[in-house]
């Protein structure tokens, strides 16, 4: 598994403990349109707290966009393309 070094993006390897075997699941696929965002972090598509079933659709449009086009996914404002994704924000120190 690769990590990424929240400060600077740099590429941090890391191997599961017993090959990572039974830390996580994979999500069944019905009613994926009722999930997003999706991946473990919720790094991919937007959230919006409404639970109506247009607001959700919305929600899947965009999120399933973004899972199937990466260059489509929100970039982070200061490691860029460094590291795939977004860290948030309230985690990273004030400087």
């Amino acid at each position: 598994m690769t990590l990424y070094d929240p400060f600077t993006g740099d590429r941090l390897p890391y191997e599961m403990p017993a090959g990572g075997r039974g830390y996580t699941r994979v999500p069944s696929l019905i009613s994926i349109w009722s999930t997003a965002p999706y991946l473990l972090n919720n790094s991919v598509g937007p959230f919006d707290s409404d639970p109506s079933v247009a607001t959700r659709m919305k929600v899947f449009d965009a999120s399933i966009e973004q899972l199937l086009w990466p260059e489509k996914r929100d970039q982070d404002a200061v490691l860029g393309n460094r590291i795939p994704g977004v860290i948030d924000g309230r985690l990273r120190p004030a400087v």
